[in-house]
């Protein structure tokens, strides 16, 4: 095509003219180089004008707009463009949702949290694969309504609460390694400062922990807030008023003694039984109350 337009136009030069019928010729020739290029301004419709490339010209006026507002210079590039369009075109049909409103509606939000897995109820959620270690709070049943109200599914909520106890789990190992530090800091200050009394004492702690009823995890609490060394000092005093033995040597402090709890059942025990003992002297009735104290914690004389 591109060829016999040259050769149109040559023979439409002035050149190529010769005499009279030569410009006959060359008007002939002239308007037929204009009727194949599609530019002649009789019914070809084809498109003309400033920016439209060589190659485009003749197309119709609606095609020749949209390579003039391209600037597609050539044939390959418009064939580029399409091919990069055909690869936006999305997914097939078979793949599409049809959304049942606007995509900000609650009758959309519940059909895409479904399609994606969110249970319609927090109960919905199973845990059966995770393990809880011991001392690690159960967070199964708390976190099943956060879980559903921001749109987890089902098969992703047990590997979010697995990560968060296995935190949880990380966590308190480390704070219980902390607190075994802080403890062993303490008695090796203690041992050094007690010397040959040093097993005599850590007895009285013993005594202490055992009357108290003291757990680890109540022990590391109290330690953290009055300071390990502190805490150990005054588990040894109350220790050491209980009135065993271990008074090293002092003659007692003057303190009423304290007795555990099953010494102080039988000693209750042996007042009453004692005949000597008379259940409406004072002094009697206030050592009773004291021991029914420790005996029967919790309780209220009427």
């Amino acid at each position: 095509m591109f060829r016999s337009r040259e050769v149109y136009q040559s023979a439409a030069s002035p050149e190529g003219d010769a005499g009279g019928g030569g410009g006959a010729g060359a008007g002939t020739g002239g308007g037929a180089a204009r009727a194949i290029d599609g530019r002649s301004g009789g019914d070809g419709g084809g498109a003309s004008g400033e920016g439209l490339p060589e190659w485009a010209a003749g197309m119709p006026a609606e095609l020749a707009a949209v390579v003039r507002e391209a600037k597609w210079d050539s044939p390959s590039k418009a064939v580029q463009s399409y091919r990069d369009l055909l690869g936006l075109k999305g997914a097939p049909a078979d793949r599409l949702l049809k959304l049942p409103g606007s995509l900000d509606s609650d009758d959309t939000r519940r059909f895409l949290a479904e399609k994606l897995g969110v249970p319609t109820e927090a109960t919905a959620y199973e845990f059966g694969g995770v393990d809880v270690p011991e001392g690690v709070p159960d967070l199964r049943d708390a976190l099943r309504p956060a879980l559903l109200a921001t749109g987890v599914s089902k098969e992703t909520a047990p590997t979010l609460l697995g990560a968060i106890t296995e935190a949880l789990a990380a966590h308190r190992q480390t704070e219980s390694e902390q607190a075994d530090a802080r403890f062993a800091e303490a008695k090796q200050k203690l041992d050094g400062r007690w010397g040959a009394e040093r097993e005599l004492r850590w007895g009285n702690i013993a005594k202490a922990y055992e009357v108290l009823g003291l757990s680890d995890e109540a022990a590391d609490r109290v330690a953290r807030e009055v300071g390990e060394e502190a805490f150990f000092l005054r588990l040894e005093d109350f220790g050491r008023r209980m009135g065993e033995p271990t008074d090293h040597g002092k003659g007692g402090s003057g303190v009423t003694p304290i007795v555990t709890q099953e010494g102080a059942r039988k000693r209750l025990e042996e007042i009453r039984d004692d005949p000597r003992k008379d259940p409406t002297d004072p002094d009697v009735v206030r050592e009773m109350d004291r021991l029914a104290a420790i005996a029967f914690p919790g309780t209220v004389k009427l």
